[in-house]
């Protein structure tokens, strides 16, 4: 299987792993994950990001009010690039991390 396609592979593994399950958005994956460049911690990172911020965003309690378009990627890299900046916390967990950063950018009126 060529390269591109395991990576690919890998990323709709681990979307579906983490979209099984509201509580996959809370587990405890360090932050850490999120600053490597490529492989399965990245895709890791994109999805659990991808799946806090949809409970985030549609829950009865919304508390992120992004006007980004779920499939838009940009929430993402904004907290990606928020981990990477602050190398002091990326050892607290990523769903914790993603709800601060998430909730900064986009608060609810």
């Amino acid at each position: 299987m060529p390269l591109e396609k395991l990576g690919c592979f890998a990323l709709v593994v681990a979307l579906a792993a983490c979209a099984s399950s509201a509580a996959q958005a809370d587990s405890a994956i360090p932050a850490r994950a999120c600053t490597a460049d490529q492989g399965s911690d990245r895709a890791m990172c994109v999805a659990m990001i991808g799946a806090k911020r949809a409970v985030l965003s549609g829950t009865t309690e919304k508390v992120v009010c992004s006007p980004v378009d779920p499939h838009d990627l940009s929430d993402t890299y904004a907290v990606i690039e928020w981990i990477r900046d602050h190398h002091d916390r990326q050892d607290e967990q990523l769903g914790a991390i993603t709800e601060e950063v998430l909730r900064e950018l986009h608060p609810c009126p």
